[in-house]
């Protein structure tokens, strides 16, 4: 066998390989880790869409400065509502009928039947992050301090507080953007701190690109943006013991841009909403869970 032929055999099964390779990724579901790739919903550039947060792959919640989108089919409709307030700045859904949008300037907007109509709570403001327990129960997170019905001490040593998550009535969780994991169990009398570690590095977060969601005390997970270090993209930590010890996915195949995250209550589905509405609502579905 001379080398020209051999040349031309060891060519010809790379490009084999490689044409086997592409078609079957092609065809195989997008899937990293525990997260699959349950949607993307390209967006309407006149609804300026800032935020957005879904519960399965039709129904979901997005707001702009001045309106309240609800989905019942995957992006195809949307009913628009527009409350009187110039500022919405937050949002989460405890399911179809009850949601809360934050507001900047009046106070905090809440809907028990669906967005059919809205109730106004004056008292509080500046809601940048905000977390649902119940139907009349929300926690809210600015970047100085984290406060209820009244207000109550936050964490000081962490005043640069990045994302804010309330579990229960007594069990909340924070991050700072000094890779910390912040976490009080008496409803803010007192925190415990942990650094976030994975395979000997620690993230960096920023305001705008972060969120946390935990669903008990021990199991949560951190969504967020990295434009610093060796790695750029979108991450997902997720932890199984209060956050002493964490696992990293890369998602950034689904989505390159930089945007705001959302996570459902239960922890499942991640939103991400690209900035300056350019690209795609991209949904995440986590497939397994512990």
């Amino acid at each position: 066998m001379n080398s020209s032929f051999l040349s031309r055999f060891i060519f010809l099964c790379i490009f084999l390989l490689a044409s086997l390779s592409m078609a079957f990724s092609a065809g195989a579901p997008e899937k990293i880790g525990a997260w699959s790739i349950l949607k993307k919903i390209p967006l309407d550039k006149q609804m300026a869409i800032q935020q957005a947060m879904f519960l399965d792959d039709k129904f979901g919640i997005a707001i702009s400065n001045t309106e309240i989108s609800i989905t019942t089919d995957a992006g195809a409709s949307w009913l628009k509502q527009s409350p009187r307030s110039q500022c919405f700045s937050g949002l989460d859904i405890k399911d179809r009928n009850t949601f809360a949008v934050g507001t900047g300037c009046i106070g905090l907007f809440k809907s028990t039947n669906g967005g059919k109509t809205f109730a106004e709570d004056h008292q509080m403001r500046a809601p940048f992050l905000i977390s649902m327990i119940s139907a009349s129960s929300v926690i809210m997170s600015d970047r100085w301090n984290i406060v209820q019905t009244k207000q109550i001490d936050a964490p000081i040593a962490h005043c640069a507080l990045k994302a804010f998550c309330a579990v229960s009535g007594s069990l909340y969780t924070a991050v700072s953007k000094d890779s910390k994991c912040i976490i009080s169990t008496d409803a803010g009398e007192t925190w415990s701190e942990r650094v976030i570690s994975v395979d000997g590095s620690s993230p960096v977060f920023n305001e705008q690109t972060v969120c946390i969601r935990f669903i008990d005390e021990n199991n949560g997970v951190i969504v967020y943006y990295s434009a610093e270090g060796k790695q750029k993209g979108w991450f997902i930590l997720a932890t199984a013991d209060g956050g002493k010890t964490w696992s990293q996915d890369n998602i950034t195949p689904y989505i390159s841009q930089t945007g705001r995250p959302l996570v459902s209550q239960d922890g499942k589905i991640l939103t991400i909403v690209p900035v300056f509405g350019q690209g795609d609502i991209t949904i995440v579905k986590r497939s397994e869970t512990k």
